[in-house]
């Protein structure tokens, strides 16, 4: 299979029994989180966040100590007996490039330290969010449905606020594959309104993150399998470069938190007590490695079929950091707004544009070419 048809028009949004979700200010809301690996995004219809992915294991009595103002920005939560503290300064947080970090407990804790960035206490939520494109579907454009159920399944466990604080509550799931979100952001305005001639262009989405790479090329709501797939390479790589310095250099200093391995990076320089080290050097050859590896992988993908492509659509918190580089790189190179952001916010458009949708058609309603486009664009099941 060559190729797989989202949701016609993304008027349906099929799977296992998700509620009818809403557009308006009463709760289930419609929440999207994009969980990536350095960053966890998060976007309701009238608010979004960008938070560090910055988790680490906590015991009780040390959760118990954390209110102090020194660690003010940290929030305790315990999962299935154990306790993660979550926020920008934890120290010595989780390295999250692994492979089940997705279904990890941490990895719910960050999830639910975003929702209540945006939501009120003891809100229901209706959660769309996403994972690599190669996750998501396998070679025959067949979706990975065990896979997917396991991301359902571990955004289902019970989470409780170490302090006693009311938490929001996910009451379904919803996954779409990485890229394909940021298309529907870029297909779909603020208003919800569709632009039909973007729909209908080539667009090759690259979304650089902080473990993969992902790539998806639509065209009239259908992805294009063979050029489309996921490289395991990402901007958690410069992290790293950071990281190996404070251990070569400061071997028995405690961990670092994400705030200083951010400043590191942007900065080109690692500074603890009297010393600085300057990176610059390091960090400018990883990203030139990241390029050309992305370049290349492209380039495998697209082949002589380059000219077909109308858009090439940058998006990730790797476009963002790499933007001048690509630029030079890729002539034709268009980069959405805000990139980091533009899948959680493709996913908030994805699942408000298929209610908005479903309210103006009864079930029974549906037209023979809606009807014949239930090929799954996303996955789908409530909680509990």
């Amino acid at each position: 299979m060559e190729a797989v048809k989202l949701p016609g028009r993304f008027a349906i949004s099929t799977g296992f029994g998700i509620g009818d979700s809403v557009v308006s200010d009463i709760s289930p809301v419609i929440v999207a989180i994009d969980d990536g690996y350095h960053s966890c995004k998060v976007v309701t219809r009238d608010r979004q966040a960008c938070l560090p992915t910055a988790v680490s294991r906590a015991s009780r009595l040390t959760a118990r100590a954390m209110s102090g103002p020194s660690v003010s920005n940290e929030r305790c939560y315990e999962i299935e007996g154990c306790v993660y503290a979550v926020g920008s300064n934890v120290l010595d947080p989780i390295h999250t490039r692994f492979a089940e970090f997705p279904y990890s407990a941490a990895n719910l804790a960050v999830a639910m330290d975003a929702l209540r960035r945006v939501l009120a206490p003891g809100t229901e939520a209706h959660v769309v969010t996403d994972v690599p494109f190669n996750w998501f579907y396998a070679a025959n454009g067949q979706k990975r449905n065990s896979d997917l159920a396991r991301k359902v399944s571990a955004w289902g466990r019970n989470v409780r606020e170490v302090s006693g604080a009311v938490l929001p509550r996910i009451v379904s799931v919803d996954v779409v594959p990485e890229a394909v979100a940021a298309w529907f952001d870029f297909v779909i305005g603020r208003d919800l309104q569709l632009n039909s001639q973007r729909y209908a262009e080539y667009t090759a989405v690259v979304d650089i993150g902080g473990r993969t790479t992902d790539v998806a090329v639509v065209k009239d709501g259908e992805v294009d399998l063979r050029q489309s797939g996921t490289l395991d390479v990402g901007t958690l790589e410069l992290a790293g470069v950071v990281r190996r310095v404070v251990e070569d250099q400061f071997p028995g200093a405690p961990g670092r938190s994400c705030t200083f391995v951010e400043t590191a990076i942007h900065h080109g320089v690692v500074r603890i007590g009297g010393r600085e080290i300057d990176i610059r050097g390091s960090l400018e050859k990883t990203k030139s490695d990241l390029l050309d590896r992305i370049a290349d992988y492209l380039a495998g993908l697209y082949g002589r079929s380059m000219h077909d492509i109308r858009h090439v659509l940058f998006v990730g918190g790797g476009s963002a950091l790499l933007e001048m580089p690509l630029r030079r790189r890729f002539q034709r190179a268009e980069f959405a707004d805000e990139p980091q952001m533009a899948n959680a916010r493709g996913l908030w458009k994805f699942k408000a544009y298929s209610a908005a949708q479903r309210q103006e058609r009864a079930p029974g309603n549906l037209s023979p070419a809606a009807d014949e486009t239930r090929i799954a664009g996303s996955h789908s099941a409530t909680i509990g």
